[in-house]
């Protein structure tokens, strides 16, 4: 914990000054990623479920359209959250929102793909019946906790400082060959 001189009214202070916020450029590029991560992370999932359990991720016949809806309107959701988190002045472990999004992607997902495909049957009980297999398999369940995840801890990711290199402390200002480069190690 670092500590600051001592203020007005006498005592060093403890609190940390408000880490510099990313540009919008580094907010967007880092909340991309993860949404691509996410997105990565859901398919993987659904296919160890979908082996383990021996369950079709789309049971019933449905059009492309609507079985790519569920995970591009999660990763979307996921994406707006992180970069509301990293626009933040002081990202810490704040559970509202990774609450929130989890159950954005629980309940607006499979809603939205349900409300795709009762317009496309022109049938609300298709709808429905979709909607109550989605949000009661495993798959939309194990979106919505992922995506939970990656918005709690992505901010807390950007924190972590870049590697370091040994040889920029040299008094030779890092001109010095690395260990494996110098002569008479074997290559």
């Amino acid at each position: 914990m670092r500590t600051r001189p001592s203020s007005r009214r006498g005592g060093p202070s403890t609190a940390t000054p408000p880490e510099p916020r990313l540009s919008l450029q580094q907010a967007v590029l880092f909340a991309v990623l993860t949404a691509v991560l996410y997105l990565a992370l859901v398919i993987c999932d659904w296919g160890f479920i979908s082996l383990l359990a021996g369950e079709d991720v789309v049971a019933q016949p449905v059009g492309p359209l609507v079985a790519a809806l569920i995970p591009a309107t999660s990763t979307a959701i996921v994406l707006v959250a992180v970069l509301l988190r990293l626009r933040d002045r002081r990202p810490r472990l704040a559970w509202l929102p990774a609450v929130l999004s989890a159950a954005a992607v629980y309940l607006g997902a499979p809603l939205l793909a349900a409300s795709v495909l009762s317009f496309d049957r022109v049938d609300a009980a298709a709808g429905l019946l979709f909607l109550a297999e989605r949000v009661t398999g495993p798959f939309v369940p194990a979106a919505a906790v992922l995506a939970g995840v990656m918005v709690l801890v992505a901010p807390l990711v950007r924190r972590i400082p870049p590697p370091h290199d040994p040889r920029e402390d040299s008094a030779d200002g890092g001109n010095e060959p690395a260990p494996f480069d110098r002569p008479g190690n074997p290559k």
